[in-house]
This record gives structure tokens, C-alpha cells and sequence, in this order.
């Protein structure tokens, strides 16, 4: 039964409603327009979050009320016409069909339909339709839903609790484009009410030829509310990096008709973190867990990609070696960046631990010279009070600072860095943690040191500044920041590890400042947010949507330091934030592979709301803290998004694997083609596939690190015998056969045999087993029947070293 409402003018009210159990959505009808009303259920009633109208002022200074409805606004430009005709597609008839909304409009001789409906999963869904009668040069059409909790507008929802747009404005003009659908939505949430729009990647992808977009307004709207918005919308790409509506670049489209969709989140909240779970881990189960049951991006198993590759050609093209305080220094040589660098970037403790992971796994001379001399370069750097200088220029034969155009505001040459120093120390903890043949009471001394420098740096606020003066005296300049975090990442874990007091409350104070200063909102601003390539002043913030500039590289090293709190004090609310944390810098991985830009990018990061990165280098990073939460908190989706930012990792390499099984098809003669140099990132400034190769950290080294971290703590396949789930990790597959209280049978085979270029290799993995803290049992209870061999009694030697197994060619 269809029941519709619709008029030729006057003021007659009428309304539609559909609903289920958490949804209802009604179209009123009057004044000749139509509007809706979302809502959801609280008890026994209907509470609204989320309209397209209301009864509202005239003006702030004139009481008198008037309808006013925000329609989709269409900008389009017909065969006869010379300019573009700027019309809103006024809704004046709407329908119920079934269990759905229909609510029509026209623009210029053309249709528009707006189909609304309520699922159980995925919340109100809107499909909008639009049937050109003509070629029509469409330039925009945008629908729009205002967030009114508890139906407030009047700019009720002031100041928001949390927000989020994955691109920002510089200008009223700019648009949200579709280049930063890595994980595409927009959220706002207020006075424990959220609203959220998310666009159907699906239908997307059918029209993957029409540029589309996101949007948040919460000033210079119709209805004073925050305004998010999603449709089609032509743009182009505008500074660095910003998108810029503009209607010459629409594309002209036959008659006919064509459709774009998103689905509307609504509800009630306790806080920001609830949401931003839940909605990351909805856009993995629909978009990225399923993508994690093949291989790709990965072709080839972690180690071949060194072997082939990165430590073939890159590396002995990209070491150098210096004789420092008596002994052999090594280092990864980057000209740009004035030689070996210990940056918060490109940071050679992160690269030696791959490459002495690769050293010992392949008894590889060279490598093991190459991984020392990174320890001994790192180690030699003249400190002063713990600080020291994070890069070693070759040619100059001397330490410098810290790298000179992120630090160009003070001292670059001879002050210091503490994101730099805090990074370097942060993975030298990791080399105490997995590497036991180290001289661990040593390092434990310069870090020791270095943990006493940060105290007596820590300001009042808890805050530790990023840039010192030859001195030590603080530069202004991100003088209190987010590069904290990653400083009292260093503390906590220092405090972990030797158990230290000081060292706890002054990682306690770090956090708090995080928690209350930065956390809130999203501040983010670390030295990339505004000295790199989309630079900015200190103030800066987006006028249009109210939210501030951030990178996540900070977010990384807060997740970071929260985790390290957590161990440290066992106090769940630093869990608790870090997990929040995690779930927001989710939102920069990229949980699909978009139809729009060639390449397959799934599992990949992009940095910060202001610039355009795919793939970037940081995703090496970005996987061991994802497995470190997956290590304490067992949950599945934080080491599959691990595996897939480590996959991820190689996906740019300039090989014959990649090209031939349609990863990339990114050739770099001018460095080697085909000898596995990878670029920093990919679509940086828009949608063109520019790149450049930056050096060989930010390269696949920083992959094989992340790989080495794996498969050091969780092998090549790693059981959860808490949760039951077995992961494949490097290029495999897991099947369980049977998995009862005492006994769990596998069958593991190559992943990488069917690809249009295989790998056909026989090759020896291993096999982890780990979660038994969760069961509170002992691993010697565990049988295991591999591919029809055994049972193998899990034994105190397998725990330790793992089980080997081969596979076959």
C-alpha cells in the first residue's frame, strides 16, 4: 500500500512515519514542503536527533517563525545553458512504499528522489536518485541533515564534544572530497546525543566516475545546527592539500539516471569513545575484514621481500659507515635529510630492527654489521644532560640537532628534538625487549638518562617540550604540544621496566596533560601539523567545521604512552583512552580498495585531515601498536589491522610481483626500475598518482621492521587459544579443522600460490600460540595436529621458540 501526501500550495500538515525497534523517521508535510524528522527510541519514547527542517526564527533578531528546510541543493548546467543554474530540488511530494519513505523534488527539468528507510545494522538509509531528462553537466548535489538533539537547534549544541571530517576547510568553498574516503564519515557529538553519516562504499563504487563528498557546517548554515552533508560534488584539488568545489570540473552525464546512498547513525552516547568504537569497528567488519581472507596487498612472504629487494639493492646502496668514539658507526645515508637519521620520521633504530631480526633469521653477516653499527651510531652522539643529536652527517663527519625544516623556527643544528630523542629511545626499548644478547643494563643507562632530561624539562601542566636550545633552554615553539605523548610513552615504559617511581608519576603527569588538554579536542599539533609540506600558523583551525588540525603520528604515540601507562599502573582508564584513542586513528586506515585511485591500497594509512596521503610510510609504525593492543586486550580486529598496515607496507615497491599482480603500477627508473624502491606515500597532492622516494626508512625497510616485530612475538601464524582464532599472518592460510578444550587441528598452506604471478617457493614459517593468561592454563595442556601431523604436546620450548613447519612449493 502506497499512502502519499503532497500539495499545490498552503500550509496543510501531514506526515508518514516509518520505524523498528531503535529507529523512526517521519516526513511532515506542510507549508508546502516536506521534511524529516529522525529519531530514536529512549524507553517507551521517541527522542529526535536529527532533522532536514524546522519551524525557526526569521532571523536571530526577528521572533516571527517560518518553515525552513534544507533540501538537496543542485548545481547543474543543461545543454542550452551558459552558465551553471544553482537550484535546491525542493522536496513537494513524498510516499510511503512499503517499508520505506519516498520523498520527491524536481531541479530544472530534472527528477530528484530521495528513498528512506530503517535496518537493524547499518541505521536510516538514504538512496538518492536523480533521472536526468538531458546531457547535463552535473556540478553538485548535496543532501543535508542537521543534528538537533532532543530537536534543539539555536545553536544548542554548542560547543560540540567530539567531531570528526577526514579533510578540512581553509575556505568556505572546499569540500570534504572524495579523495579522503579511506574510511569515510562524518560524526558530531553533543549533550550525549551522536549523529553519524557514513556513504555506501558499494554504490560508490558503481559510480566511481562522479566526484563525491563530505561535509560539516556548524556556521553559515540554513538552521543554526551542525550540518553534514554527503553527495555528489565536483572539485578540484586546492593548495596542499584542500579541495575546492568547482563546478568547471563536473562532468557532463547522459540522460538517464544514476543514484549515490549513505546510511545515518543516530543515538545516545556516555561518551565520544563509544562512538568512535563502534563506528570504526563497523567500517572494518563491513569493508575490511573481509578483504583479510586474501593475501593481498602481499605477494611474496615478508623475508623475500629483503631478500630480493630492500637488502639487494636499496640497502647497499643507502648505508654508510663511519668510524665514531672508536668503533664502526652505520647508518641509513639520506642527503635531503643531511645523513643517518634518529627523527621522529625516518629513524634508523626502527629500520636496524628489522634488519637485525633478518640478521639473525638469515645468519646474515652483513646484516648483523649493519644493525650494530645503527646501536653504536645512536650511542656514540655526544649527550648533554641525556639530550643528544639525532642526526649524523656523513660528509661533515659530525652530529646535528635535529632535521632543519621541521625544527627551522629555532635551533635545528645544534638544539634538540624530544619527538625525535623519545622516538629513538622508544625503539631502543624495543630492542631490549626483544633482543636479549644486548648489553641490556647499558642501554637501560642512556635511557635511564634521558628519562631524568625529561623530568627536569616537564613543565607544570605535565606538558614536555618538543624543542630545546643548545642550552636545553625550551623553544616557544610547540612548547606545549602532543609530542608529550611520546615522551611519556619513554617514561612509562622506562618506569615498567625499572620500576621507578619518578618515572611513574612524571609518565602520570605527561598523560593527564594528553587527557585533558590535548585528547579533548584532537589537538593533536605536533611538528607535521604545521612545519611540513601543508604548513600552517600555530593557531590554526578550521572556521567551517570547528574541528583543529591534527596529525596522527602524535595520535600513535599517545596510543603509545597510554598502553605503557596501562601496564605500568593497571589503572583501566588508560586503557580505556588509549582505546579510544585507537579507534579514532582508525579512521585513517584505509578499510577498502577505492574504486577511484588506482592502486590496491587496502590496509593502508593516510596523516593528517589536511593533506592527501595514501600509503604512507608511517604504516610500518602504525602495526606494532595496533598488535601491542591486540597483546593485552585480545581483541581480533586490532592484529588484523595490524597484518594489513604491515602488508600494506609493501604494496608501493617498484617489483615485478607487485606490477604483475595489479598492487601498483609505480615504476622508478630514475632509481633502479624494479629493484624494490618504494615512495613515501601515494596520491599526495590529489588525484594524480605523484610520488617521490624520500629515502629508504620511509621505504620498504620501515615494512620489514614492522614484519620483523610480528613475526618476532606472533610468528607466521599465531593461535589465540582464548578466543579460539587463528590468524594468518604472512602470506598463509589457516583453516581449523577442530578446535575442542585440549587439542586444535590446522590446515596451513600457502596464500601467495594463486596469484597471476605466484610464489611457488617452498619456505619454513612458524607457529605461535599465546592468550593462555586469558584462560588461566598452562600451555603444556594445548595438542596440536598440523596439516594431519602430530598431536605436538605444546610444550615450555614451543611457547618460547615457536613451532617450525614447512610448506611446501
Amino acid at each position: 500500500m502506497i499512502e502519499s501526501i503532497g500539495f499545490t500550495g498552503g500550509i496543510i500538515a501531514a506526515q508518514l512515519t516509518i520505524q523498528n525497534a531503535r529507529y523512526q523517521v517521519t516526513v511532515h508535510q506542510e507549508d508546502d514542503r516536506a521534511w524529516l524528522q529522525i529519531g530514536v527510541k529512549v524507553g517507551p519514547a521517541w527522542e529526535t536527533v536529527v532533522v532536514t527542517g524546522a519551524w525557526d526564527a526569521t532571523t536571530i533578531w526577528n521572533p516571527d517563525r517560518i518553515l525552513k528546510c534544507e533540501d538537496p541543493d543542485v548545481a547543474f548546467r543543461d545543454p542550452a545553458d551558459s552558465e551553471f543554474t544553482m537550484e535546491v530540488a525542493t522536496y513537494r511530494w513524498a510516499e510511503r512504499q512499503g517499508s520505506q519513505l519516498a520523498l520527491q523534488g524536481t531541479f530544472g527539468s530534472h527528477a530528484l528522489t530521495t528513498y528512506v528507510s530503517v535496518t537493524p545494522h547499518q541505521g536510516v538509509r538514504f538512496v538518492t536518485q536523480l533521472e536526468l531528462t538531458t546531457e547535463t553537466q552535473l556540478a553538485r548535489c548535496f543532501n543535508h541533515l542537521y543534528f538537533a538533539p532532543q530537536g534543539k537547534l539555536a545553536r544548542s549544541c554548542d560547543p560540540l564534544d567530539f567531531a570528526w571530517l577526514p579533510g578540512l576547510h581553509k575556505k568556505a568553498s572546499h569540500v570534504c572530497a572524495d579523495h579522503f574516503f579511506r574510511a569515510p564519515l562524518v560524526v558530531v557529538v553533543a549533550r550525549g546525543r551522536y549523529a553519524a553519516l557514513i556513504p555506501d562504499l558499494d554504490i560508490f563504487s558503481v559510480t566511481r566516475d562522479l566526484p563525491h563528498a563530505l561535509d560539516l557546517r556548524v556556521t553559515d548554515t540554513l538552521l543554526e545546527g551542525p550540518r553534514l552533508s554527503y553527495g555528489l560534488c565536483a572539485s578540484e584539488v586546492d593548495g596542499h592539500v584542500y579541495f575546492d568545489h568547482r563546478p568547471a570540473a563536473a562532468p557532463t552525464l547522459p540522460a538517464g539516471e544514476l543514484m549515490y546512498a549513505f546510511n545515518l547513525h543516530v543515538g545516545r552516547c556516555a561518551a565520544p569513545a563509544e562512538v568512535t568504537r563502534h563506528l570504526s569497528a563497523a567500517l572494518w567488519q563491513q569493508y575490511g575484514r573481509p578483504l583479510m581472507a586474501a593475501p593481498q596487498p602481499q605477494v611474496l612472504p615478508f623475508a623475500v621481500y629483503g631478500d630480493r629487494y630492500t637488502f639487494r639493492h636499496e640497502l647497499p646502496a643507502s648505508v654508510r659507515y663511519a668510524q665514531v668514539a672508536g668503533d664502526e658507526g652505520a647508518g641509513i645515508e639520506n642527503k635531503r635529510r643531511h645523513g643517518a637519521n634518529f627523527h621522529a620520521w625516518e629513524n634508523d633504530m626502527h629500520v636496524g630492527y628489522g634488519l637485525r631480526h633478518y640478521g639473525q633469521r638469515r645468519n646474515s653477516p652483513t646484516l648483523r654489521r649493519i644493525a650494530d653499527g645503527i646501536l653504536h651510531l645512536m650511542r656514540a652522539a655526544p649527550r648533554r644532560q641525556g639530550a643528544f643529536p639525532c642526526i649524523y652527517n656523513f660528509d661533515e663527519a659530525q652530529y646535528e640537532g635535529t632535521l632543519f625544516w621541521t625544527a627551522r623556527s629555532v635551533d635545528a643544528r645544534h638544539g634538540y628534538d624530544t619527538g625525535a630523542m623519545s622516538v629513538t629511545m622508544w625503539w631502543l626499548l624495543k630492542w631490549i625487549d626483544d633482543f636479549p644478547e644486548l648489553d641490556a643494563p647499558a642501554l637501560l643507562n642512556l635511557a635511564a638518562e634521558y628519562c631524568t632530561l625529561l623530568m627536569d624539562l616537564q613543565l607544570i601542566s605535565g606538558a614536555i617540550p618538543t624543542y630545546l636550545q643548545s642550552d636545553l633552554a625550551s623553544a616557544a615553539q610547540l612548547k606545549e604540544s602532543a609530542t608529550t605523548a611520546i615522551s611519556g610513552a619513554v617514561l612509562a615504559q622506562c618506569a615498567f621496566l625499572l620500576k621507578q617511581p619518578e618515572y611513574t608519576r612524571a609518565a602520570i603527569r605527561a598523560g593527564h596533560y594528553i587527557e585533558n588538554q590535548v585528547l579533548p579536542g584532537l589537538r593533536f599539533n605536533d611538528f607535521e601539523t604545521f612545519y611540513s609540506c601543508s604548513p600552517k600558523p600555530l593557531h590554526a583551525m578550521d572556521y567551517w567545521s570547528g574541528i583543529c588540525p591534527h596529525n596522527n603520528l602524535s595520535m600513535q604515540w599517545a596510543c603509545d604512552m597510554y598502553l605503557a601507562l596501562y601496564r605500568r599502573t593497571k589503572e583501566i582508564t588508560w586503557l580505556e583512552s588509549g582505546e579510544f584513542l585507537l579507534s579514532v586513528l582508525s579512521l585513517y586506515q584505509q578499510v577498502w580498495n577505492p574504486s577511484h585511485l588506482p592502486g590496491h591500497l587496502f590496509g593502508g594509512f593516510g596523516v593528517m585531515n589536511t593533506d592527501g596521503e595514501w600509503n604512507d610510510g608511517r604504516q610500518a609504525r602504525f602495526s606494532t601498536t595496533y598488535a601491542d593492543y591486540y597483546a593485552v586486550t585480545g581483541e581480533p580486529e586490532y592484529m588484523e589491522r595490524a597484518i594489513a598496515a604491515c602488508r600494506s607496507s609493501f604494496a608501493l615497491m617498484d617489483i615485478a610481483e607487485n606490477h604483475a599482480n595489479h598492487i601498483n603500477s609505480v615504476e622508478m627508473p630514475h632509481l633502479g626500475a624494479g629493484q624494490g624502491y618504494a615512495p613515501e606515500n601515494i596520491h599526495h597532492r590529489g588525484r594524480d598518482t605523484g610520488y617521490g622516494w624520500s629515502g629508504m626508512n620511509w621505504s620498504s625497510a620501515g615494512g620489514l621492521a614492522a614484519s620483523a616485530y610480528l613475526e618476532r612475538r606472533w610468528g607466521a601464524v599465531y593461535l589465540d587459544v582464548a578466543a579460539r582464532q587463528a590468524f594468518a599472518i604472512d602470506g598463509v592460510t589457516v583453516q581449523v579443522a577442530t578446535w575442542t578444550e585440549d587439542a586444535v587441528s590446522l590446515n596451513i598452506a600457502s596464500a601467495l600460490r594463486d596469484l597471476p604471478l605466484p610464489y611457488r617457493e617452498a619456505r619454513e614459517i612458524t607457529l605461535r600460540a599465546g592468550g593462555w593468561e586469558r584462560l588461566d592454563r598452562d600451555p603444556a595442556d594445548l595438542n596440536l595436529t598440523l596439516n594431519g601431523e602430530g598431536p605436538f604436546a605444546w610444550t615450555p620450548e614451543l611457547q618460547e621458540d615457536g613451532l617450525r613447519c614447512q610448506l611446501p612449493a
